[in-house]
């Protein structure tokens, strides 16, 4: 196997810096004096007969998987193991602190976390793609809607939230992670999208994705199911999103598909659905054990198992196009704010929330800034009502 130093990597000093993705270590003179033999195309059997210590591949892979190095066979970008997220500007969703996302998966901090990280990806459609830059508009307007404030103590004092008529999320540990750079191989998109997701859910962290369209939720609650035994989902949607992945790849419209038949998924709760249903997604409601389908707002029958780690995703789609007309497929007769406000309050209360992703806002449609703000409330009053 023959590695090279990747084009982002720099030194400065005894710091080994990452340019693409933000991250960096620190490194001994010794390790230095190695990075300048690959530069100069020493193999790994020379370098490991110079450098007698007993972790030599330990401290090798360990640098292809920050991206500092990469081997001679591999795609540059199938060897980033992408904790580091970028892209960040002046703005954080509703003024939370920045993140540093790679010290908080390894912290020891036993304080959780609630971590917002968008994930700008549109290529779910061949026909119909979203905006990229709608994450980046959401962060942006959420400080037009509320900023939170914070005591000495570094955690959020909470603010009053009239629609729960009580004070909400008093003493929580805001961060913002930022983006994960989108590339433009699919393939391996989905894969350091999954990869990010598990290694998350083995830390302290509850993450808030904010999307992009709705493929990102496969990878994302694969992730999770690699690490969780048992797991169960809510889907808020207009559409039940089993469809086929036509093109191989999986989409925005077949994210569900390619989940559901996983064993660690315990139970998947498909809410709001109003969107005409395909035959094939018809014989799979009927035929999966595992999925419960509630049209519209008709949800009171709902049951969740509160003893079981749950993750939600939201099309904003499953709002009204009334008061969110900012989405590629909008479907009549949907819900009202107050549909939300009480889905989230009878069942959402008490259940053990592990995740969440918020998809498919389209910041590119005319009635944008309407959307942004109905999304950025419901982000306020769903953290409001889960945490």
């Amino acid at each position: 196997m023959e590695i090279r130093i990747s084009n982002e990597a720099t030194l400065s000093g005894n710091t080994l810096y990452n340019k693409k993705y933000g991250n960096s270590i620190q490194i001994s003179d010794a390790l230095i004096d190695m990075l300048g033999d690959i530069q100069q195309g020493m193999s790994v059997v020379e370098l490991s007969s110079k450098y007698h210590v007993s972790n030599f591949e330990d401290i090798i892979n360990e640098l292809i998987q920050q991206g500092f190095l990469y081997t001679s066979d591999q795609k540059l970008y199938d060897s980033i193991n992408p904790i580091n997220c970028v892209g960040f500007e002046q703005s954080t969703f509703f003024g939370v602190p920045f993140g540093n996302l790679t010290y908080d998966i390894s912290s020891k901090e036993t304080k959780k976390i609630i971590g917002f990280i968008d994930i700008p990806y549109n290529m779910g459609s061949t026909s119909h793609n979203i905006s990229i830059s709608g994450p980046m508009k959401l962060r942006k307007f959420s400080n037009q809607v509320f900023g939170i404030e914070y005591g000495e103590d570094g955690l959020s004092k909470g603010w009053y939230s009239p629609n729960q008529k009580k004070i909400v999320c008093s003493g929580m540990n805001f961060k913002d992670y930022g983006s994960l750079e989108v590339i433009s191989n699919q393939e391996l998109q989905i894969k350091r999208i999954s990869r990010l997701s598990e290694s998350i859910s083995k830390a302290n962290v509850i993450p808030i994705f904010i999307g992009g369209d709705h493929t990102i939720s496969a990878p994302i609650i694969q992730g999770f199911l690699n690490t969780y035994e048992k797991l169960q989902v809510i889907q808020l949607d207009a559409h039940s999103d089993l469809g086929s992945n036509r093109w191989g790849m999986v989409e925005h419209g077949s994210f569900m598909s390619n989940i559901i038949s996983n064993s660690n998924l315990k139970h998947v709760y498909q809410v709001g659905i109003r969107g005409p249903l395909e035959e094939e997604e018809i014989k799979l409601n009927q035929s999966l054990a595992n999925l419960s389908v509630f049209y519209g707002s008709e949800f009171d029958s709902l049951n969740i198992d509160s003893d079981i780690p749950t993750y939600i995703t939201i099309d904003v789609d499953v709002f009204d196009p009334s008061i969110v007309p900012s989405v590629n497929y909008p479907v009549p007769n949907g819900w009202s704010y107050s549909d939300f406000l009480k889905f989230v309050r009878d069942k959402l209360s008490g259940v053990q929330i592990v995740g969440i992703d918020i998809v498919e806002y389209n910041e590119s449609d005319t009635l944008s800034n309407m959307s942004a703000s109905t999304v950025s409330h419901a982000i306020l009053d769903l953290l409001g009502g889960v945490l």
